[in-house]
C-alpha cells in the first residue's frame, strides 16, 4: 500500500517532463542517480521514435528530452 492507503498503485515516483522548446533539454538532480527510472511502457511502444528516444541515465541522474516533447519516467515499486 502506498501511504494514502492504495493498494493499486504500481509505481514508487513517477517524473514528467514537458519540453516546450524546439531543442533538446537534460534535467539532472542528486536525488534521481542511481535509480532505476524507465520511460513509461505506453511511451516506451510509441509508434513515434522521437518520443521513444527520451531517456534517463541512473549514473547522473538526469533525465534527457528531445524538443517538443513530454515523456514519463516511473520508478517501479521495489
Amino acid at each position: 500500500m502506498d501511504g494514502a492507503g492504495r493498494s493499486d498503485v504500481k509505481e514508487d515516483k513517477i517524473v514528467v517532463i514537458i519540453n516546450a522548446s524546439p531543442s533538446p533539454q537534460m534535467f539532472a538532480a542528486d536525488g534521481f542517480k542511481n535509480g532505476a527510472f524507465a520511460l513509461h511502457p505506453v511511451l516506451q511502444k510509441s509508434a513515434d521514435a522521437v518520443t521513444r528516444s527520451s531517456a534517463y541515465n541512473a549514473k547522473t541522474g538526469a533525465f534527457s528530452v528531445p524538443g517538443r516533447t513530454t515523456a514519463v519516467f516511473v520508478l517501479g515499486k521495489k
